[in-house]
């Protein structure tokens, strides 16, 4: 739910961010229409740039979760097996 709020509320700064100097352009300046088609190019690879930005970030949260849980599974397993020689030492014959 956190992510999803961060998102929108990085989505938002960048459209307001973007429309100021667009709404500037369109009403002040009707010079440069290909600057204008340009400028949209680039809002729009912004945004897949952020949103590019935020899927790896959680794609690589949640493997580093998961790394995290297959890691105390093991020190768990680790642990358990010397309590047991602990206990149950091996017996040496010589």
């Amino acid at each position: 739910m956190v992510n999803r709020k961060q998102i929108s509320l990085m989505l938002l700064i960048l459209l307001i961010v973007t429309a100021i100097p667009l709404l500037y352009i369109l009403i002040g300046n009707n010079e440069s229409f290909i600057f204008i088609i340009t400028f949209f190019i680039l809002i729009i690879l912004l945004y897949s740039l952020l949103f590019a930005f935020f899927s790896l970030r959680k794609i690589f949260s949640e493997v580093k979760n998961e790394l995290k849980v297959i890691e105390e599974k093991k020190k768990a397993v680790k642990d358990i097996y010397m309590y047991e020689q602990f206990l149950n030492p091996p017996e040496i014959d010589n």
